[in-house]
């Protein structure tokens, strides 16, 4: 029983010393990996395809106070009627068209949310369009580059300027997508 213990010691030492040689071989053969980083930041502060978008949004939001000011006005309008009424009308009847005009605030209430959450999601839609762009100009770079990792720039402490692609992925996608069309669902 002793003398198979040892053999069987002897046999896993011979595998492991046969073995260790092998491995610092294959490491010496072994590539380290091609590693650049990108300011998606700066790329979606900075493209030609999200300022357009963010002037859409302005735009399209501009228009929506218009819309809600002059709903706002209306209501306000209503309101001071209702108050130079109180003297002339029965309580039943003012608080009836006080409670109907209430109810008139806050479905506008309801509608201007509802444009907002609109707008931000067709925002939302548009950088996801940018983002699917510049994924597929990040790709290409990584491609010609023999790249094999690129990383968020957030996520990484110091990066040297000579694994910095984000000022060519910048120029890539300007010349991929200079505009999004802004596509707000109506309701």
């Amino acid at each position: 029983m002793k003398r198979c213990m040892t053999k069987l010691w002897l046999i896993a030492a011979m595998l492991f010393f046969a073995a260790v040689p092998a491995t610092q071989a294959d490491a010496a053969d072994f590539d380290p990996p091609v590693v650049a980083v990108l300011d998606v930041q700066r790329i979606i502060a900075e493209s030609v395809a999200a300022a357009d978008l963010r002037t859409q949004v302005e735009k399209y939001n501009t228009s929506l106070q218009e819309e809600f000011k002059g709903k706002e006005n209306e209501l306000r309008s209503e309101d001071e009627e209702l108050k130079r009424q109180a003297t002339v009308l029965a309580e039943d009847k003012l608080k009836e068209k006080s409670q109907a005009l209430k109810q008139k605030a806050s479905q506008v209430m309801k509608e201007a949310d509802a444009a907002r959450r609109t707008l931000e999601a067709a925002y939302n839609r548009g950088l996801k369009e940018i983002e699917v762009a510049l994924n597929q100009v990040v790709q290409k770079i990584a491609d010609e580059g023999d790249i094999d990792l690129v990383l968020v720039k957030g996520q990484v402490f110091y990066v040297g300027a000579d694994l910095d692609i984000t000022q060519r992925s910048l120029i890539a996608l300007n010349k991929k997508i200079s505009t999004v069309k802004l596509q707000v669902e109506k309701s």
